[in-house]
């Protein structure tokens, strides 16, 4: 089955079918294998930058398991290291973390802080949640 593959997680608008589907049948494979001598590690070597302007407990929990049981590493920041009016522009603070880390994950309110993100990112950007939308829950 061809499906395309997104550059980032944004919103569910848009999404390839197939893409999802064969998401679904990579997280029950993953899911079969978890905890075991067998469990793969794809993300090994990977790293993980994850923003979280709002409190998470599944969340954030959740993101960075994934990380540690896929073979990966995550970083969180903060409201101090990631805005849309910090010290540094967003397009700079994209530029930096892409430079350093595999993928973006978010969890703020203004959803155009994840577009814009997203625009000058060269890595994967996930919506971890915004006041618009929230993809990884309904997925």
């Amino acid at each position: 089955m061809s499906h395309v593959v997104p550059p980032h997680l944004i919103d569910l608008v848009g999404l390839d079918r197939g893409f999802v589907l064969s998401l679904f049948q990579q997280a029950e494979l993953l899911r079969a294998h978890r905890r075991t001598r067998q469990a793969p590690e794809p993300l090994a070597g990977r790293t993980a930058a994850l923003v979280f302007h709002k409190p998470s407990l599944r969340t954030r929990v959740s993101f960075t398991v994934g990380m540690h049981e896929l073979g990966g590493d995550a970083i969180d920041l903060g409201l101090a290291e990631v805005s849309a009016h910090g010290r540094e522009s967003v397009a700079d603070v994209a530029h930096v973390i892409s430079g350093m880390c595999d993928a973006i994950v978010i969890r703020t309110f203004a959803h155009q802080l994840v577009t814009d993100l997203a625009e000058h990112s060269a890595v994967p950007v996930i919506n971890a949640l915004t006041d618009h939308s929230h993809p990884c829950q309904i997925l």
